[in-house]
This record gives structure tokens, C-alpha cells and sequence, in this order.
């Protein structure tokens, strides 16, 4: 049951708010009379929503503001979408997009009031000051959007008057809290909008910015990504800076995004990823499992210097993933994707380009394993592996050219020669690096792979891999693979 009563006077003051947020409103509560009364001693329900938020439509899609304020305490999130057959499309709120946002407490009292003493749910907003970028023809369509996004921010603040920090349900006085996050349908944006538009990028639903700061907060993510895509989202379920509580699961069934980051501690991270700019996945004492589509986000039409076959250039001109962990093993597949558009600035016989990438994924006490089932022809992938008493082992893609790296660090450099090795996976044989010096030639389409390596020492091999005829392709991609007290394993 919600309500949405007159609020109560509150005091910003007396939750110790950074200065840009603002307390609107502060929700009543209301019994979940839904639930059955099966004994005194039975959890109550809780329920506050105060939290429609209307959107606004953009020349880049429908843009809704949504975040939460910090909070301490034990529960759950989960970030989910309408479905068409309950769209949020009422008498309330026609001609609106509305973000649900609902907070459940089961709470082992059966007076309301106990709850009220001990949890205060606000409307929150926090203002953003943006300055739109002009020229002097007028301004661009950059500044345009920015301006648009400079908004004030929506949400929800929940702040607690008592230290309920491992309470739960069942020890008598205990409280869990669920938030449940809902967006509207596409289909019915579409048809508030009068839209009729059936292009991939008219149809889905855009959040410009949406933020967690749950510490030990489950967090469960629906499958978004079809319908969905944040230009920005960051989701923390780890403890504060100096703290060290527990964290939380992040678990994402998928989810669409130009920048996203996921951290968390003493929790695992899994699940599937799209996102074209920046990706940051943070643990420690636990698994990070992830799919990830990894998209070029450069803007081909407004970047004239960008070199069309990927040679190396400025870092801040990458798309970026980094995977850290500590104690935690990591696993990833990643695909690799270029925008399939031409450039103004493109010649038609130099139509490829496959793209700027930069990762990282780093471990210690754990193992690493990474594979490249897909990427473009001239895509530039800049990669840096390792682990620390632990094994690695990475597989590229079977476009990637450029230098490759691979080393395992012993006390004393008194290393195995087994323990670092390189496979040439397309070999019909499939034998490894047991020469110093070899070259393997493959046919591939109308060009031939050149693969060169040779075995530094007992504890190195490094080479390069390029096509016949260009060797700028050995200084397209740099990869670095390594270990120490571990094995190292690369597959081309």
C-alpha cells in the first residue's frame, strides 16, 4: 500500500546533506494490509512511495533523473521495467513518464510507528549546473544536450535515526528494506510522445544518470539492455571508504550504457554489459564474471584525426574496461564492435576501422581468464592482464595485431620454462612455442597473418602479429600478459 500524505517538517540539516541535495518531501507510511495477520509476532510490511518523477522528452530520446542518496543498512535493490500490460498510464499521471520507486520494510514490530522512529524516506533533489558549450556560429548540439542534462536530479533519500546495521527480520527487532526501481515501457512512452519513429535508437528508453550508494545492498538488475541506456550508471554496494563491512551482490541479467560502474566488496560482480565508453567493475574476496559487448564510442563524423586503421594515438580517445579485484578470480568474454558507418572524413577505400580499446584486468591470490570470441578487422587493443600467485590466461581475437608481451616473475628469476607459453590455436596440430624463433603464415581472406615470437628467457616470450605486406600492424595493439608464482598462457 503507498501513501502520499502531507509531509512532516524535516530539518535537512539534521541529515548531514552535501549542500547540492535538497529534501522536496518526506513520504508517510502506510501497513501493508495486503499481508495476512497470521500472529502477533509476524513481519509487518511497510511500504512508502512518494516518487513519481516526470520526464522530459530531448532530440536525443527521453531522459529521466534518477538517484539515491547514501544509505547504511541491510536489503535489497532491484532496478526493473514495466511491462506493457501495466505501464504506468493513469488517470494521475497522463502524459507523463513515471519512475516507481518503492520502499518495502518488513519490520519484525507491528506498529507503524516503531518504523516512522527508525527510517525517514524523502523525496531528494540535487541540483546539476552545467554550462552549455557554444560557438561562434551558435550552439552546438553538444552544448545543446548538455544544457538538457544539466537538470536537477530526482530521488529517493532513505536516512536512519538508529544504528540498524545487522539487525535483520528475524532477531526480534530487525528491519530489511527492499527498493524496488521501476521505469516506464518504451511502448508507452512512444505512445504518450506520439511517436511512430521504429529506428533501434528512437526505441529505447534513456536515462541520463542513475546512481546507487547502497553498502550492503543486494543489487538486481532485470534484463534492460533491449529496451533501455543509461548515458551513465553507477551502482555501489561496498562499504564506505575506511570502513570494512560487507558488501553485496551486484548481479545484472543485462543492462545497455555509454558509461557504467559496479563496485562492491566481499561480493561478487556478474553479468552481461553493452556499453561504448567506460566500464569499471570493482571487488575484492570475490568472483567478477562478466559478458561484456565493448562498442568504439568514438563519433567518426567529428573526430577528422582519428587514424581509420586504429594506429595508436591519445588514451583519452579509448573506450575503456577495467576490471579490479583483490583475493577474487576474474572471468570475462569480451566482444570487440566498431560502429559499421563511414565518415565524412573516411575515403571509400579505407572504409575499415575497428576501433580503440583499452583494458585492464588485475587480481591478486586468484586466477584471470579473458577470451575475444569477436572483433573487428584494424581494431587497436591496448591489454594488460595479470595476477599475483595465481594463473593467467588470455585469448585473442584472431583479427588483433600488434605486440604481445607474456612474462611469469619468480624470486630470483629462477623460472620454468612450462609456465609461460603461447598457443597458436589455428595450428592444426595446436602445438605450442617449444622454438626460439618461428613464423607461422595463415590465410585469411585476401591477406595472410603473420605471427613472430621468440622466447626471451625461461620466464618471457614476446612477438608480434601483423598482416603480409604491412608491418604498421605490429604496432597496432600492445598486449601484456603476466603472473608471478603462476603460469601464463596466451592463445592466438
Amino acid at each position: 500500500m503507498s501513501s502520499t500524505g502531507t509531509a512532516r517538517a524535516l530539518d535537512p540539516r539534521s541529515l548531514g546533506l552535501p549542500p547540492d541535495f535538497i529534501v522536496v518531501q518526506e513520504a508517510n507510511w502506510s501497513q501493508d494490509l495486503s499481508q495476512p495477520a497470521e500472529s502477533a509476532s509476524s513481519p509487518a510490511s511497510v511500504h512508502s512511495s512518494n516518487s513519481g518523477y516526470q520526464y522530459e522528452d530531448d532530440d536525443s530520446g527521453t531522459a529521466v533523473e534518477d538517484g539515491s542518496s547514501t544509505l547504511t543498512g541491510i536489503g535489497s535493490i532491484r532496478i526493473t521495467q514495466s511491462d506493457s500490460s501495466s505501464a504506468h498510464a493513469t488517470q494521475d499521471n497522463l502524459g507523463r513518464g513515471v519512475v516507481k520507486v518503492e520502499v518495502v520494510v518488513d519490520s519484525s514490530s507491528s506498529e507503524e510507528s516503531s518504523i516512522s522512529d527508525w527510517f525517514r524516506v524523502c523525496m531528494m533533489r540535487r541540483e546539476v549546473r552545467r554550462k552549455a558549450k557554444a560557438t561562434l556560429e551558435g550552439e552546438t548540439e553538444r552544448g545543446k544536450r548538455e544544457g538538457k542534462e544539466g537538470h536537477n536530479a530526482s530521488g529517493v533519500g532513505i536516512f536512519f535515526t538508529h544504528n540498524v546495521r545487522n539487525h535483520r527480520p528475524t532477531s526480534g527487532n530487525g528491519h530489511y528494506i527492499e527498493i524496488i526501481v521501476t521505469f516506464p515501457h518504451i511502448r508507452t512512452c512512444s505512445e504518450l510522445a506520439g511517436s511512430s519513429s521504429s529506428r533501434d535508437s528512437e526505441s529505447r528508453l534513456k536515462i541520463n544518470n542513475f546512481e546507487t550508494n547502497l553498502p550492503g545492498f543486494l543489487h538486481q538488475v532485470d534484463n534492460l539492455a533491449p529496451m533501455m541506456l543509461f548515458r551513465s550508471i553507477s551502482l555501489k554496494a561496498g562499504p564506505e571508504a575506511g570502513r570494512e563491512d560487507a558488501g553485496a551482490d551486484i548481479l545484472v541479467e543485462s543492462i545497455s550504457a555509454k558509461k557504467a560502474n559496479f563496485q562492491t566488496s566481499n561480493a561478487s560482480i556478474e553479468g552481461c554489459f553493452t556499453v561504448s565508453s567506460y566500464l569499471n567493475l570493482e571487488t575484492r574476496n570475490e568472483k567478477i564474471r562478466s559478458s561484456v559487448l565493448f562498442e568504439d564510442h568514438q563519433d567518426l563524423d567529428t573526430n577528422p584525426e582519428t587514424n581509420l586503421r586504429g594506429t595508436r594515438r591519445g588514451r583519452e580517445g579509448f573506450s575503456q574496461l577495467r576490471m579490479e579485484n583483490s583475493n577474487g578470480p576474474i572471468s570475462s568474454s569480451i566482444i570487440l564492435a566498431s560502429p559499421s558507418r563511414i565518415s565524412k572524413y573516411q575515403a571509400s577505400t579505407d572504409s575499415e576501422r575497428g576501433g580503440n580499446f583499452s583494458i585492464q584486468a588485475n587480481t591478486t591470490n586468484a586466477p584471470v581468464n579473458i577470451t575475444f570470441p569477436i572483433a573487428p578487422p584494424y581494431h587497436n587493443l591496448q591489454l594488460n592482464v595479470s595476477t599475483v600467485l595465481g594463473d593467467v590466461e588470455v585469448q585473442l581475437p584472431e583479427t588483433f595485431e600488434g605486440r604481445f608481451d607474456v612474462n611469469v616473475s619468480r624470486p630470483g628469476n629462477a623460472g620454468n620454462p612450462q609456465d609461460v607459453d603461447v598457443v597458436n590455436v589455428n595450428d592444426e596440430a595446436n602445438q605450442t612455442v617449444d622454438v626460439d624463433v618461428a613464423l607461422i603464415e595463415r590465410h585469411s581472406g585476401a591477406r595472410r597473418r603473420i605471427l613472430e615470437y621468440e622466447r626471451q628467457d625461461s620466464t618471457g616470450i614476446s612477438g608480434w602479429i601483423f598482416g603480409s605486406g604491412e608491418e604498421e600492424g605490429k604496432f597496432r595493439g600492445e598486449v601484456k600478459v603476466g603472473t608471478s608464482t603462476g603460469k601464463a598462457l596466451l592463445k592466438i
